[in-house]
């Protein structure tokens, strides 16, 4: 029973620590993609501009 008392008290604790805890590796994850997408947009206008490969 005091397992269950000790579960209801920090469970809204618990579960917004690990909202948060997802929501930093998602935005890590997008940040990197952005970057990676980012790069290669820069890599075409280059390639397209005949700075690079010519």
């Amino acid at each position: 029973m005091l397992a269950l008392v000790h579960w209801f008290w920090h469970w809204p604790v618990e579960s917004q620590q690990r909202a948060r805890h997802n929501a930093l590796l998602a935005n890590t994850a997008l940040v990197a993609r952005r970057h990676e997408r980012e790069e290669v947009q820069r890599f075409l206008h280059e390639l397209g501009s005949g700075r690079i490969g010519a």
